[in-house]
């Protein structure tokens, strides 16, 4: 796997610490029920810029937020994402679990204080969309 788009426009080192993890499952936030290709594109992809060259804020626009979910933390993800993504009539996301395959990319923990379990997600050159296995989809409006 290549990296060259992620580390195009920087100097920083955004994979040091990312690891290949096909076995884990993660969770994201999607608009609909089911994962598209979109909703892997980074802040960066989508043209937002963090205002500051510091490469923690370089690195993070530059990968796919997710979170790392187990058996038992299962619940504890889900409410940090409903704390998020606050609900409004007119928006209703999704908790996604999916698994990364070959050719998708790497990930790294970047916990946070608002979440422990946060991964950035780097896709590669040849990302491919079709090696992510949808598991599952949560309406963050039920529970869990």
């Amino acid at each position: 796997m290549t990296f060259n788009h992620l580390h195009k426009d920087t100097t920083c080192n955004c994979l040091s610490g990312a690891v290949r993890d096909f076995e884990s499952t993660f969770g994201l936030k999607t608009n609909r029920e089911y994962i598209r290709e979109v909703d892997f594109n980074s802040h960066w992809d989508k043209g937002k810029r963090p205002s500051s060259n510091d490469c923690k804020q370089v690195c993070s626009s530059k990968g796919k937020s997710v979170s790392i979910v187990i058996d038992d933390n299962i619940k504890e993800v889900f409410q940090i994402f409903r704390n998020l993504f606050p609900l409004s009539p007119g928006y209703r996301p999704y908790f996604t679990l999916e698994r990364f395959g070959e050719n998708t990319g790497l990930v790294k923990a970047s916990p946070s204080t608002t979440n422990a379990y946060h991964f950035d997600f780097y896709k590669c050159d040849n990302f491919q969309f079709r090696n992510i296995t949808q598991i599952r989809s949560i309406p963050l409006s039920d529970n869990v």
